[in-house]
């Protein structure tokens, strides 16, 4: 199976070696293990270890060859401007706390390897003024989201760009406020990185790995998680383990009933990937093997990164986090939301609430019409993705059946 030979190729990837044995698969299957590498924005780390194991023509690599060159020297450049800019910002006396981004670049043997398009600077809500005061001195232009209330990206000329966290999930979501609650005091429990000789504040082990492990969640939630999401959670688990206080980690991923969750990503870690549970230091008396990784696994295989596999897939998260929210199905609130959720297009059924069914059918009509003329967009296959994907999160137990 090409998927197995992906998981192959990428745990030996992590552990840093090229050699993969007994990849038996014919040349359209290792068309689909290149494809995988692609979707889950893997393949500079995983090149070589193709590179090595590919047993056809080596002229076939060298598309591949030049995409992971690209890919790596971006990420290089990327990762120079932003060490760059953050020794600019202490300087000002300023000391932002970095979350993923080059923080997870560092877990790997080659962390320019590790794509990642933007960084992660999570700072005091008093602060945040500031700090978009200091970025627009540094010619950063911000560009706050529609409707996005705790994030602002920067970007500047060379293409790099910063999202700015005065929380790290959404505010004013009654659903994400006891997810905020978890790291009200993390910014005063930090700890220091050195990367590339440059000092780098991040969050404390503990919090670190409850905020990848609750990200995770948060993306799958909507369209998927991707693979790569769980290989920076594994390694950091392996390298940080023994300073993880795993009783805390637990208890929280509980108490927001994804335990289940977090078992299944951290099993598809042991079970198909390089999660050393004694590196880890993970504790004796949980069993990975309480519940079942392959749904999840089938599920991120197939969504691709962040589920962009297909637009279908990704209309589908409005099934799949309505339901979330409510904690049942959400196919019906999808269709016919209250006229609180309808965009600004269906003003008139907020004025006058009796002509709410009128911008139903409106909407409805309009849907079909333009996601008619997108490849992979089709209603029904939205619908048919969100239906799946619901029994997926009734089955590890975030939503009710």
């Amino acid at each position: 199976m090409p998927q197995n030979a992906f998981l192959k190729l990428l745990k030996s990837a992590l552990d840093g070696e090229t050699l993969v044995p007994d990849l038996n698969i014919s040349k359209e299957k290792w068309r689909t293990v290149f494809r995988l590498a692609e979707n889950h924005r893997v393949l500079p780390l995983i090149f070589n270890c193709i590179k090595s194991s590919y047993p056809y023509d080596e002229s076939d690599l060298l598309p591949l060859k030049q995409r992971t060159k690209i890919l790596v020297l971006e990420q290089i450049l990327r990762s120079k401007a932003f060490l760059e800019v953050y020794e600019k910002l202490c300087e000002q006396g300023l000391s932002p706390v970095v979350v993923k981004g080059i923080m997870c670049r560092n877990l790997y043997s080659d962390g320019d390897c590790r794509f990642s398009t933007d960084e992660d600077l999570f700072v005091s809500e008093e602060d945040f003024e500031q700090y978009l005061k200091a970025f627009e001195a540094l010619s950063f232009t911000a560009k706050p989201s529609k409707g996005n209330n705790y994030q602002t990206t920067l970007c500047n000329e060379t293409g790099l760009h910063i999202e700015l966290h005065k929380s790290l999930f959404p505010l004013g979501s009654e659903y994400f406020k006891p997810w905020n609650q978890i790291f009200i005091n993390s910014l005063n429990n930090t700890r220091k990185l050195t990367i590339d000789g440059v000092y780098i504040k991040t969050l404390c082990e503990t919090d670190n790995l409850i905020y990848l492990m609750l990200h995770a969640l948060k993306h799958f939630f909507h369209s998927g998680v991707g693979i790569r999401q769980v290989c920076d959670i594994i390694m950091y688990a392996n390298q940080y383990g023994t300073k993880i206080d795993w009783s805390k980690f637990f208890e929280i991923l509980r108490s927001l009933q994804a335990e289940n969750f977090a078992l299944a990503v951290l099993a598809i870690g042991e079970k198909h990937l390089n999660f050393n549970k004694d590196k880890a230091n993970f504790p004796e008396h949980i069993k990975l093997n309480d519940v079942s990784e392959l749904p999840l696994l089938e599920d991120i295989l197939t969504g691709g990164v962040f589920g962009s596999s297909s637009m279908a897939r990704q209309h589908s998260s409005g099934l799949t986090f309505d339901a979330v929210q409510s904690k049942k199905t959400g196919l019906f609130r999808q269709a016919f939301p209250s006229a609180k959720k309808l965009g600004s297009k269906y003003a008139y059924a907020k004025k006058c609430p009796l002509l709410l069914p009128v911008a139903w059918a409106h909407r409805l009509i309009t849907y079909k019409k333009e996601t008619s003329q997108i490849p992979d967009n089709h209603p029904a296959a939205t619908i048919q993705i969100g239906k799946r994907r619901l029994k997926l999160l009734s089955f590890y137990g975030l939503i009710s059946k």
